[in-house]
């Protein structure tokens, strides 16, 4: 996709917005760490200078931000983009310069390590043979860049001179508000389309990946009442406030959780081993001690020497990350179709810059700052500030609804267990009367008829236990009340619907506390609090945890039994489902298996025991009858048996009916000759039966030869011409 030459931090360099203004003396008006070969010093500053460069600097730096105009630097990779001047008002508060740097053509990255760890953005992976979006939208247009050049987002310029103690809580508040306002006008650009719904809806979660599920499961929950995980991403206002939480919580640990954001490789190992080194101090003090060394780090610089790089890699991976979504709605909405990647990516750049920036304000403070989040599914605290009631209002309708049923419906059974009761006291006061009446006669009878009635009353009362405990468990899979004892003494049963209340759904942003020490009139006059002159402390509630409720169980146990399983419980689910759903010719097969191995085993069964039953009782008038019948079902079973062999059907029908027929004729005619005249005579049968017209014709003349013996009244006797 081209760029937008309307969007300022999209244009590209260009020269007709820019006029051109004297630099500084020994610096380039301007600064940047994305390269090594923009963020090299003069030799000026590499000889030395004067103990008032500082304040120069700060000068013309503050010169600067009061100017609205744009200028060129010259012969630098970075020019400055003009912004409004509303947004300039805004930024100044903040410490973020009116004046953008926005890339020109260059290396991305710059360093050989930068290049290398980006090297995975060249792979074009599997989505894009389906025309889904890809990373590869971030590089330049060949026929205007050239081959593997790509787009670089435009930097934010960040020119805050940090102040010699710390930043006032205002100045805190204000930023992190206004990062969290910048995270929520991206969700809104690009992912607040309608709800989806029909089939898109099925196997929703299936084309996340790994890392977008496991965020998602670390700020939210499903609520079974509304549509379970699925209607996270379906819903218009849970997919806003879910990715919300995704990015808040991908912020605050791959941002906030830096000891200092943008550091080298060499700081980072200081750093680390200062941390490791002060594990069991005091908190104040081993802030204290980490802000000491960042300030010496930083060296009156506003940066860190790779703070842009990481912006750079951080901003990559977050844009990675929600490519998924960005593809569902590019499915489902062709207004999002019509959305730049590069645009989506600029803001995110945006977004980890502010954020960073935070983050090393947080460090260069010698107080401490606690991040918290609530745990999805976690009741209600004073902590938390609930941004919508939409969604909790829709849950506790339903759910209302959903315990008015289960109350009706425990009425009727309620109705119905009182006339089965009802029932069996009758039948066992006529049982008693009767027990009663047997036992007056007295002796042996008496007795047994006492046994008979303990036993009963036993049984009855073991009966009535298991019944209720499988109608208290049945009520709790349902999710209704569950029945209970009234223990005041009236004896009835009554609905005892689950203790409900607001609880966490989706975590949208994290809460962050300022801690501060109070110093006695004997601290220091630098502003440093010594050891052992701190006076309590003062917590300072900067934003509340930005959450959406749901309405849940209270009891943890009533919460197991509706059934809430995790994302990836319920992916693996779904996948089975789906696939099983899917393979129409596997269900068929696997169908087709079954039947024949029953009929087989039918076939098997049945033919073995009438076969051994027409042998014991083959002298009986029975035995033919039994054993026409058992032929019957063995042909009828492998008839059914041939229909699933398509290879054998024909010929294996053909075989047995000719077999049936045969035998059955031939033994008709024998056992009537046996009976006629009492003699074992038999037919010999050939081992073999050939379907051609000479083995039809013997038959006839065996048959006619059979007819007129028996009709004579002597034993048959074979044909000579028929081998015996």
């Amino acid at each position: 996709m081209g760029d937008d030459s309307s969007d300022v931090y999209l244009r590209g360099g260009d020269s007709s917005f820019s006029r051109s203004r004297p630099p500084m003396p020994g610096r380039w008006p301007f600064r940047s760490n994305a390269t090594d070969e923009v963020g090299t010093q003069d030799e000026d500053d590499e000889s030395g200078e004067e103990d008032n460069d500082y304040y120069r600097q700060r000068e013309w730096r503050l010169e600067r931000r009061r100017q609205v105009e744009t200028w060129l630097p010259p012969g630098g990779d970075y020019e400055v983009a003009p912004l409004d001047i509303l947004r300039q008002a805004k930024h100044e508060m903040l410490g973020i310069g009116e004046c953008p740097l926005q890339p020109g053509p260059g290396p991305f990255g710059g360093t050989e390590e930068n290049v290398a760890r980006r090297a995975e953005l060249w792979i074009l992976d599997w989505t894009r043979q389906r025309g889904w979006r890809t990373l590869a939208e971030l590089r330049s247009d060949w026929s205007q860049r050239g081959e593997g050049e790509w787009w670089h987002p435009t930097r934010l310029g960040l020119e805050k001179e940090w102040p010699k103690d710390e930043e006032s809580t205002e100045w805190f508040e204000y930023l992190y508000m206004h990062l969290y306002v910048r995270v929520e006008e991206l969700v809104k650009a690009y992912f607040n389309y309608d709800d989806i719904s029909g089939e898109n809806r099925e196997g929703i979660w299936l084309n996340f990946s790994p890392q977008f599920r496991y965020y998602a499961s670390l700020v939210a929950c499903q609520d079974n009442h509304v549509g379970g995980w699925d209607e996270l991403l379906a819903s218009r206002l849970h997919r806003r406030y879910l990715i919300t939480g995704i990015l808040g919580k991908a912020l605050e640990m791959s941002v906030f959780g830096e000891l200092m954001f943008g550091a080298d490789l060499k700081q980072v190992v200081m750093l680390q081993a200062e941390d490791e080194g002060t594990l069991y101090l005091e908190g104040y003090k081993r802030t204290e001690l980490r802000s000491r060394s960042v300030r010496a780090l930083l060296a009156g610089e506003t940066l860190p020497p790779l703070f842009w790089n990481q912006v750079d890699w951080v901003s990559m991976q977050l844009t990675k990350l929600l490519l998924p979504a960005v593809r569902l709605m590019d499915v489902n909405f062709e207004a999002s179709r019509r959305q730049s990647l590069r645009r989506i990516h600029q803001d995110i750049h945006s977004i980890v810059a502010v954020a960073g920036f935070l983050s090393i304000g947080i460090r260069w403070s010698p107080n401490i700052f606690r991040f918290s989040s609530p745990v999805p599914g976690e009741t209600w605290g004073s902590d938390q500030q609930h941004v919508d009631d939409t969604i909790y209002k829709m849950s506790r309708a339903v759910a209302d609804r959903l315990e008015r049923r289960a109350e009706r419906k425990w009425r009727r059974d309620r109705q119905d267990r009182q006339q089965q009761q009802q029932q069996l006291q009758e039948q066992r006061r006529q049982r008693q009367r009767q027990l009663r009446q047997a036992g007056e006669s007295g002796g042996l009878p008496g007795l047994v008829n006492n046994v008979i009635a303990g036993t009963d009353r036993i049984w009855n009362m073991v009966k009535t236990q298991v019944q209720s405990q499988i109608r208290v468990l049945g009520s709790r899979l349902e999710g209704a009340g569950v029945v209970t004892r009234d223990f005041a003494g009236d004896g009835r049963d009554y609905f005892n619907p689950p203790s409900r209340m607001g609880k966490v759904q989706i975590v949208l942003w994290p809460m962050l506390k300022r801690y501060t020490a109070k110093q006695s009139p004997e601290a220091d006059p630098d502003g440093w609090v010594p050891i052992g002159y701190d006076e309590g402390e003062t917590i300072t509630s900067i934003l509340k945890a930005q959450v959406v409720y749901y309405e849940g169980e209270i009891n943890s146990a009533d919460e197991d039994a509706e059934g809430h399983p995790t994302l990836e419980e319920w992916i693996r689910h779904k996948r089975w489902v789906i696939f099983w759903r899917q393979q129409q010719f596997l269900r068929q097969l696997v169908l087709a298996v079954a039947v024949w191995l029953i009929l087989d085993g039918l076939a098997w069964y049945f033919g073995g025991a009438f076969l051994a039953f027409v042998n014991t009782v083959e002298y009986f008038m029975a035995a033919l009858g039994r054993w026409i019948l058992k032929k019957i079902v063995v042909w009828t079973l492998g008839a059914l048996i041939s229909i699933t062999s398509l290879s054998v059907a024909v010929s294996k029908v053909a075989w047995w009916f000719a077999y049936a027929t045969r035998n059955t004729i031939v033994d008709l005619v024998g056992m009537l000759t046996r009976w006629d005249s009492n003699a074992p005579g038999q037919i010999w049968l050939p081992p073999r039966y050939h379907l051609d017209w000479a083995s039809f014709r013997d038959l006839i003349r065996i048959l006619r030869g059979d007819l007129g013996s028996w009709w004579r009244g002597r034993p048959p006797v074979p044909p000579e011409d028929v081998d015996i």
